[in-house]
């Protein structure tokens, strides 16, 4: 309760020196959060006028994608990116520019893949565990995925195929992390899902160590509408093969805590973020080793004995994956660029050879609405959550006009 209260965007009552001071937090049966000028923002402009320009700004909250989609179009949205830049929405906010008073401008993509498929290394579930650990079975259903029909069909055409990496503008670059295993070719697949699990039931599904059908959910927050779409078509093919899955959506509140709170029954998940490119590669290394508690899906306990071995939460990991580890902390130890490339190097080539996580494509670029009466904003900025978008472009100076 101390540390949920001290955040000055949860209680009103904090004092902050951000621009904006909250008025109304978030909360349950809130749908709109508002925050008023800072009178004692420390900020000027040139001209010694103290910032931030505008006296006041709202969030709009909304449960459902769609309604902040309709929101924007209708221009009652200043400014909004996230959960409403789906590729497939991009034509219809670019036919209404001039009926919702707005523009669009542009994101590039800093995030390792589009969507990564995060098999939970460390699920309850011992045989789903002893299922994801498969290296075999790993490779066998990345040969079963139909990028380039991801790419057509969800992403309309914008990306590159590309497992889970950094990319390729980055001076991280791994060619062997970034391409293996992407080809579809469905024998290939076979071939190695059968020196994982070989037998079949009638229906043609494989059989896990268990002997029972492999059948693996997905938990995916509803708001990730792009990753339902991949996964109905991975379905398709992955069944060919015969691995059985099945999509689980639920609301953002449930995920955050079936997913990346400390709630390690789930089967899979998908999420995308990461450091892909710039100095985030080695700041957010969450698809590099199990190293975020909250974000790397696919081994918390891992990353848990990471942060702190002695947490009841924590699990002793692989000796590859403890090795990832120590040249992590070679990495944070030092500030010299030639030798954090030469470490992060290592830590890469021991992830091409375990393989743990899926990857589909690198993003094309994204884009966001801007309302015409909102001025002094950028037209190209970076899409990141290290950035962070958009705060680094001083929203601070921007102004209705």
């Amino acid at each position: 309760l101390f540390n949920f209260m001290r955040e000055c965007f949860n209680n009103p009552d904090v004092p902050t020196m951000w621009p904006w001071k909250l008025q109304t937090p978030f909360g349950k049966g809130t749908t709109r959060v508002t925050a008023e000028r800072n009178p004692y923002y420390f900020k000027v402009d040139p001209e010694g006028n103290q910032l931030p320009y505008m006296d006041k700004y709202a969030q709009e909250l909304a449960t459902d994608n769609e309604v902040l989609v309709l929101k924007g179009l209708n221009g009652e949205l200043d400014w909004q990116e996230q959960w409403i830049n789906a590729p497939k929405n991009k034509a219809v906010f670019y036919d209404n520019q001039d009926k919702g008073k707005y523009h669009l401008f542009e994101l590039t993509p800093t995030t390792v893949n589009s969507m990564n498929i995060l098999f939970n290394m460390n699920c309850t579930d011992p045989v789903i565990r002893e299922i994801a650990r498969n290296k075999d079975f790993r490779i066998g259903l990345s040969h079963a995925i139909n990028r380039k029909e991801l790419i057509d069909v969800v992403f309309v055409g914008q990306g590159k195929p590309a497992q889970t990496a950094p990319r390729p503008e980055s001076k991280y670059y791994h060619e062997r992390l970034a391409t293996q295993y992407l080809e579809f070719n469905l024998d290939k697949a076979n071939q190695y899902l059968d020196k994982a699990y070989p037998k079949k039931d009638s229906a043609g599904f494989r059989l896990g160590p268990d002997g029972k059908r492999i059948s693996i959910i997905f938990e995916i927050d509803s708001g990730r509408t792009t990753y339902i779409d991949c996964l109905e078509l991975i379905k398709k093919t992955w069944a060919k093969v015969g691995v059985e899955i099945n999509v689980k959506t639920m609301d953002r509140a449930l995920w955050e805590q079936r997913v990346r709170g400390q709630d390690f029954e789930y089967h899979a998940s998908c999420h995308i973020f990461g450091g892909g490119s710039g100095d985030a590669v080695i700041l957010d290394p969450r698809y590099w080793f199990p190293q975020n508690t909250g974000n790397s899906f696919w081994a918390k306990k891992w990353a848990w004995w990471y942060n702190d071995p002695k947490s009841p939460l924590a699990e002793e990991p692989p000796e590859e994956v403890k090795k990832q580890m120590a040249l992590y902390d070679q990495i944070r130890a030092t500030s010299d660029d030639k030798k954090q490339q030469e470490l992060l190097k290592q830590i890469l080539d021991i992830q091409a050879d375990l393989f743990p996580v899926i990857g589909t494509a690198y993003d094309g670029n994204f884009y966001g609405i801007c309302a015409n009466k909102l001025k002094n904003t950028p037209k190209v900025l970076p899409s990141s959550w290290d950035y962070p978008t958009p705060a680094p472009t001083n929203p601070c100076t921007w102004y209705i006009g």
